[in-house]
């Protein structure tokens, strides 16, 4: 007889069992046995046997996974046969595993896709999930019997089905971070109206080591090595659009020296100035005006007359400086030039009695002295007898 040595991974293990050439033609039987000592054994399945030239398949049930047992092999009757064993299901192989994962849910970039210019936003990737969709190993065996632990270090991302990755972001010129670029939630500005897409990608570990299958805490040392088919999504973007409007509001005149307080600030210079108002910018031109004098040369005026400017009277003759400061301050210049009073002797006219003198649209009849102001501006004064 034979014995072989095999460790279950599941409570049932099922074996294709083949017998040929024997030389009594009776064929085999196949135990299964449990021993601590190999001394006293325990069965744990029943005889099962294959005559000659057939093919059956053993199953046998109630094991413990992980525990160690021994298959058996007799010749019925003393026969010697040839035979092989193919494991359908319940025994780990030594081969290599493949894993094949896949997307069923994509996940996506959480975050507005509308931004005020200049103002902060917080974007955080949403890995969706990504699962073991395929693996093969021989005997199907359950994975924790067959896992290789993960180092997990760094700022990662537990990727459905036990893959450690890190998040590495990308910004579109005019847009910048304000941290950490690494870790699955970011906060990012605009300092710019072009906007642009957001995207994200899974990388390997920085400080890790790479790709790895973490299950059920269960670590256990294989032999075979791990073989990734990674069909999940592993890159998201987002496009976001820069709001952006301009108000321009009516220029204000500013006086030399003066100042203006606009959107918290004091403003004693001309420009442009812009406010931001959410996502609208209040654009204030500012108009500088400079002191000015105006020198409105002489200003001639009767004898004790006077000249009126700017609601005052202004009287007698000399240099007058006015400075109006209803507005921006205005220096007015002017000098006053007082015209004497004229007197023309028209002499003396003779009337003979009942006659009359005609002047200036006036009539005298009477004889006497008289002096007549006449004219528009300063008066000139007429005397005749």
């Amino acid at each position: 007889n034979q014995w072989l040595r095999f460790i279950p991974c599941a409570n049932q293990v099922e074996l294709e069992l083949f017998v040929y050439n024997c030389t009594q033609n009776q064929g085999l039987e196949f135990f299964v046995v449990q021993t601590s000592d190999c001394n006293t054994f325990s069965a744990a399945a029943q005889c099962f046997q294959v005559d000659n030239g057939s093919t059956s398949n053993f199953i046998v049930n109630g094991l413990s996974p992980g525990a160690t047992y021994y298959l058996m092999v007799d010749g019925v009757l003393g026969d010697f046969c040839e035979y092989s064993i193919q494991v359908i299901d319940g025994i780990d192989g030594s081969g290599d595993i493949y894993l094949e994962f896949d997307t069923f849910n994509e996940g996506y970039i959480d975050g507005p896709s509308s931004v005020c210019l200049n103002q902060p936003a917080i974007y955080t990737l949403v890995p969706g999930d990504c699962s073991l969709s395929n693996f093969n190993s021989m005997g199907n065996c359950p994975l924790q019997y067959q896992t290789i632990c993960a180092n997990i270090q760094g700022d990662t991302i537990n990727w459905g089905f036990g893959m450690h990755m890190d998040t590495l972001w990308h910004l579109p010129n005019g847009a910048a971070f304000l941290g950490d670029s690494t870790t699955s939630s970011v906060e990012v500005v605009f300092t710019d109206t072009l906007g642009g897409a957001i995207w994200v990608e899974l990388i390997d570990p920085v400080s890790g080591v790479g790709d790895s299958v973490f299950l059920e805490g269960t670590c256990t040392a294989f032999c075979g090595t791990i073989n990734f088919d990674n069909n999940c999504t592993d890159t998201w973007s987002l496009d976001v659009e820069v709001e952006y409007e301009v108000d321009t509001l009516e220029a204000v005149l500013l006086c030399e020296g003066e100042c203006l307080s606009f959107c918290g600030t004091t403003i004693c210079a001309p420009g442009y100035y812009a406010c931001p108002d959410t996502c609208r910018y209040r654009l204030l031109p500012v108009e500088a005006i400079p002191d000015e004098t105006i020198d409105l040369g002489q200003v001639e005026i009767c004898e004790d007359s006077c000249y009126q400017f700017l609601g005052l009277n202004y009287c007698g003759a000399g240099l007058h400086t006015v400075i109006d400061s209803s507005n921006c301050p205005i220096t007015y210049l002017f000098e006053l030039v007082e015209l004497s009073n004229d007197t023309i002797e028209l002499g003396t006219f003779e009337l003979c009695a009942g006659e009359c003198f005609d002047w200036d649209n006036t009539t005298y009849c009477d004889p006497g002295n008289y002096l007549i102001e006449s004219g528009a501006d300063c008066p000139v004064f007429h005397h005749f007898e």
